[in-house]
C-alpha cells in the first residue's frame, strides 16, 4: 500500500484501534473453533471507533488502496453486496455494521482478519 494512497484520518484510526487490530483480532482467529456464535459474540463486543476502522479497512480495499491476490477476492466475492455495504458507510451507524457483519456468519470477518489485517499491522509499525 502506498503512503501516498493512504488518508491521514484512516492512518490515525487504524493507529487508535491499534491494539484492537494487533491483539484482539488475531487472537480470534487462533481459536480452533470459530462457530457462528464466537463471532457474533466478538460483534456485539466490537465499539463504534473498532467498527469505523473495519468499515475503513473495508473501503480501501473495495478502492484498491489494499492490495489483494487472486485467491482472497475469490474468497471475498461471495460478500460483495456486504463489502458495499460496508464501504458506502462514511459515518457507519453500529446496528447497521452489526448487522451486516452477524449476516455474513463465517464469512467477511475472518478472511479480512486472515488476509488484510497482517498488512494493516505492517503499515502501522511503519508510521
Amino acid at each position: 500500500m502506498a503512503p501516498s494512497t493512504i488518508k491521514k484520518g484512516l492512518l490515525r484510526r487504524l493507529k487508535n484501534n491499534s491494539d484492537f487490530l494487533r491483539y484482539r483480532l488475531p487472537r480470534f482467529m487462533s481459536r480452533k473453533t470459530k462457530k457462528l456464535t464466537d463471532i457474533v459474540r466478538l460483534v456485539n463486543k466490537l465499539n463504534k471507533s473498532e467498527l469505523t476502522c473495519l468499515c475503513e479497512i473495508v473501503h480501501n480495499l473495495m478502492c484498491g488502496n489494499i492490495p489483494v491476490d487472486k485467491t482472497t477476492k475469490e474468497l471475498l466475492r461471495p460478500y460483495k453486496t456486504e463489502l458495499k455495504q460496508l464501504q458506502q458507510t462514511s459515518k457507519p451507524k453500529v446496528k447497521f455494521v452489526r448487522s451486516v457483519l452477524k449476516q455474513c456468519g463465517n464469512g467477511i470477518l475472518p478472511i479480512l482478519i486472515s488476509t488484510v489485517l497482517p498488512m494493516i499491522i505492517e503499515l502501522i509499525r511503519r508510521k
